[in-house]
């Protein structure tokens, strides 16, 4: 990872969107969209239409940025990832100086049972900010409308049903992976700092490196820091790691389903 965000996940998924190598762009066709009788946009939709002069409105409208909101939502989470990383490969530089310098005082010593050492004051932000655009990128996908039965999103404006069906697996591979955040960002959201009030520090090892912990999944909702527990051995890193790798695949998946149903489409047009 590099010090400054690069982002070339984001900026390689923003041009494959642009077309699918004949330049059709991906979710163009018609075809490809189901018509979405409930969607609460319409009513609006509607009276936009009516005021500009048009019988109807078109259907275009509830589609036409659909896959670009998901990929801002995934290059939220390349965003954030770079810089989680970038901000523990600073501290750890940072420790490691330290260590050469006053060994009797930074270095890790034998026989202390638990030392801790500074991370990048950043990383109260960072960590949960990732934990947002992890969650962001399911719900730009499939998501209920509040105090409705109605659901919105990529995966409910899907017609085709064999993209439907792509879409579906793969979302559901991306929340077994990655899914079960919900509380956690809900408690960085709407409570407190991460993972807890203090100084941000992490657990110094006997090797020198610094593991910085981050809670379990919580089952149920958790209104105070002490509840959060860690018996899974998480750490910061790794679970960056797996969130922008899990993103990854999920996004180039959604995008060779959608390249997919143009060449079914443009078979069926003839073209």
């Amino acid at each position: 990872m590099a010090d400054k965000p690069e982002l070339h996940r984001c900026h390689a998924w923003q041009r494959r969107i642009l077309t699918d190598g004949v330049g059709v762009p991906l979710g163009f066709y018609g075809e490809l969209w189901a018509d979405q009788q409930h969607h609460p946009a319409r009513e609006g939709l509607q009276r936009l239409a009516t005021r500009l002069g048009h019988d109807e409105f078109s259907p275009y409208y509830l589609t036409r940025t659909l896959l670009h909101d998901l990929l801002h939502a995934a290059c939220g989470v390349e965003l954030h990832v770079e810089r989680v990383v970038s901000a523990l490969d600073e501290s750890q530089r940072d420790q490691d100086v330290r260590a050469k310098e006053r060994p009797e005082l930074y270095a890790w010593q034998p026989g202390i049972e638990s030392q801790h050492a500074p991370i990048k004051e950043s990383l109260a932000w960072d960590y949960p900010n990732l934990l947002t655009w992890v969650r962001t990128v399911e719900e730009r996908v499939d998501r209920r409308v509040p105090g409705a039965s109605v659901r919105i999103g990529l995966l409910p404006a899907i017609g085709e049903p064999e993209l439907r069906s792509d879409v579906e697996h793969l979302l559901a591979a991306f929340k077994d992976r990655v899914g079960d955040e919900r509380r956690l960002t809900n408690y960085g959201l709407h409570a407190a700092k991460l993972p807890d009030p203090s100084t941000p520090s992490g657990v110094l090892q006997e090797d020198g490196t610094i593991f910085v912990p981050i809670p379990d999944p919580p089952a149920e909702p958790v209104y105070l820091f002490d509840l959060f527990t860690y018996h899974q051995g998480r750490d910061l890193r790794s679970f960056a790691t797996e969130a922008l790798d899990a993103t990854e695949e999920f996004i180039d998946g959604v995008l060779d389903a959608f390249a997919g149903a143009n060449e079914r489409i443009k078979r069926t047009r003839g073209d």
